[in-house]
């Protein structure tokens, strides 16, 4: 049986077209294409592909990948029943903590279990950005000739960059590449509306599990971005180096609500204080009575977010303000913006709703925004910027 593929611009039809790979837990259902398609591109997290088999003598069914290792013929796709789509991709890279390489090879070793396989651009980016002890990555595509899948690579301190015939393909590479910046081009000033200085920089007590960090964490600054993206982090410390010892290293820890905060003969050394302590505020308050969204990471943007939205959300009255919401955000990997729609004050049923948005969301105007004279909505768009710069 002979039908038309259905046309994306999001998506690459493949054959053979079923996908051998990871299938995202609950999958798969009986869709038809386009719901297929769609929860793909706007619904699923990390999806990077899929199988659809049209209905004959059994149900239609859909199945969507967090992995895909290969493309293969199967039985069930006898006489054309089949459809494989592998998702197209964008490659976002946030520029302001990674430099791309054009040698696209690191040579030297990689962290415990990796490389992983099948998996996406982002999801590579983005774990080598929450692992500290990961400085480079890279992510080499599908190789169109041997039909092998994708592969991430993530990589210690250390790494020298060279040519390889693994990113090789007729004469093209098939391998992005970067590396931590190691002074990210980031404001240095502690957010103020979120942390406050402490007399005494040293707090005693229990620390946030995987802290401290030694060498990892360059300025006090990056230390406070940590403890912000954290709900259960109530403070910090940040030693930096002396200057004085080269064998020195900096050393952030984070921790807990609660702490006392004293001085420590570690942060004075050769007659020099050498750490800051902040704790955070406490983000009590009404609506609207947060600190305001860090423009920083956010654009403000005007109107819906209209498109997919993040398993989970919208959320009802678990953020109280828009700044609550993009910290939610900035938790996410897959998050590219938000909007949240405060309260109406002339309807006390309502409730603040916190939007997450997948890449691709059109921001518009939209009725829900504004009710009974009220303008409900503010919306941000995360700050990233594309492999071109």
């Amino acid at each position: 049986m002979l039908f038309v593929l259905a046309q994306s611009n999001d998506f690459v039809p493949q054959s053979p077209p079923f996908a051998n790979g990871n299938v995202i837990p609950g999958w798969p259902q009986n869709t038809d294409l386009n719901q297929c398609l769609s929860s793909c591109r706007d619904y699923q997290q990390g999806c990077v592909g899929l199988t659809w088999k049209q209905p004959s003598d059994s149900p239609q069914v859909c199945w969507i990948y967090s992995a895909i290792y290969s493309w293969t013929n199967d039985g069930i796709c006898a006489n054309n029943a089949c459809q494989g789509y592998s998702k197209v991709e964008r490659e976002y890279v946030d520029r302001r903590f990674f430099d791309q390489q054009y040698n696209p090879w690191a040579l030297g070793g990689t962290l415990p279990g990796y490389p992983s396989y099948g998996g996406s651009f982002q999801q590579c980016h983005q774990a080598c950005q929450a692992t500290n002890a990961c400085f480079a990555f890279v992510f080499r595509r599908r190789n169109p000739q041997t039909g092998e899948g994708t592969i991430c690579y993530l990589k210690p301190q250390g790494v020298t960059w060279t040519t390889d015939q693994i990113c090789g393909f007729d004469g093209r590479s098939l391998c992005s590449s970067y590396s931590k910046k190691t002074n990210p081009g980031l404001p240095q000033q502690i957010d103020t509306q979120v942390f406050e200085q402490q007399v005494y920089p040293f707090a005693d007590g229990a620390t946030l599990p995987g802290y401290p960090v030694y060498n990892q964490i360059n300025t006090a600054y990056d230390c406070s971005f940590k403890c912000k993206t954290i709900s259960s982090c109530g403070g910090f410390t940040f030693k930096q180096k002396d200057p004085l010892n080269p064998n020195d290293q900096t050393i952030c820890w984070l921790k807990p609500f609660g702490v006392t905060w004293r001085d420590d003969g570690l942060c004075q050394q050769n007659g020099q204080q050498l750490c800051q302590g902040w704790s955070k505020l406490d983000q009590t308050g009404g609506v609207g009575q947060g600190p305001p969204v860090d423009q920083n990471l956010f654009l403000p943007v005007f109107g819906f977010g209209v498109g997919g939205t993040l398993p989970g959300f919208p959320t009802y009255d678990k953020q109280r303000n828009p700044y609550e919401c993009s910290i939610e955000c900035l938790r996410q990997p897959d998050c590219a913006g938000i909007t949240f729609i405060y309260k109406n004050p002339a309807n006390p049923s309502s409730n603040n709703l916190c939007f997450l948005k997948f890449q691709g969301t059109v921001w518009q105007n939209d009725g829900i925004c504004f009710q009974n004279g009220y303008s409900l909505c503010a919306s941000y768009k995360k700050r990233l910027y594309t492999a071109q710069g």
